[in-house]
């Protein structure tokens, strides 16, 4: 099998995301430099979130099977410390003076978590020796479109709290609240569906897509005033 196809693919999707939301700012880029941190600080996010999900799971957060336990592991152990790591690196990324106006949080919210992904899809796609391309295409598909609608949610509540709301908490804590809930639905189904878990991972994955869009239209319609 060629090595460097499945490379290309674990890279295409997040690639392909993200070229699609900087385009989208092209009005008002942000500097490379800052965007290539953004992708940084989320290629390391998984060191913020192992911990935490090893300490849900010494709470008896785990996936063994039990429906309950498998939504307390989806929405707590896995949704939860991922979504509050990412967070953790877009409010870092967000002291910047470049993070200027509303949009620019669906911008880094966005990168941070295709960093995520990206490393995160290598792990899932090279768990086989010499790397699956049934894996690398489903999650192009499904997980990373997925963690791109989850980071513009914390983004976009972000940017609206700093520039629309006086930097009001609350309205931070919507996004995070709806980025943990909507990750967490994705992989309950993902983890408690049986033969057909890859028709409901394609249409979360789907829904998700449209929702991160309608967020980025509302988000430029805001800022342009329209």
């Amino acid at each position: 099998m060629n090595i460097w196809l499945i490379v290309a693919l674990a890279l295409a999707p997040s690639a392909s995301i993200a070229a699609y939301i900087v385009y989208r700012d092209r009005k008002a880029p942000e500097p490379p430099g800052m965007l290539l941190r953004a992708f940084g600080g989320g290629l390391l996010s998984p060191f913020l979130s192992i911990p935490l999900s090893l300490f849900f799971q010494q709470l008896g957060l785990n996936d063994d099977g039990d429906s309950v336990r498998t939504l307390g592991y989806a929405f707590i152990t896995v949704a939860t410390s991922e979504e509050l790591a990412k967070f953790a690196v877009l409010w870092i990324i967000s002291r910047s003076p470049w993070f200027d106006e509303p949009f620019d949080g669906i911008v880094y919210g966005v990168v941070v978590a295709l960093g995520f992904a990206t490393l995160e899809n290598f792990l899932y796609v090279f768990s086989e020796d010499g790397g699956s391309l049934a894996i690398a295409l489903k999650r192009m598909f499904t997980a990373v479109p997925a963690h791109a609608a989850f980071g513009a949610m914390l983004g976009y509540f972000l940017g609206l709290a700093r520039y629309l709301h006086s930097g009001n908490p609350m309205v931070t804590l919507v996004g995070i609240l709806l980025a943990i809930f909507f990750h967490g639905a994705y992989d309950f189904f993902l983890m408690a569906a049986s033969e057909n878990w890859w028709i409901l991972n394609l249409t979360g994955a789907l829904a998700s897509l449209v929702m991160v869009i309608r967020l980025a239209r509302h988000a430029i319609a805001l800022h342009h005033g329209k």
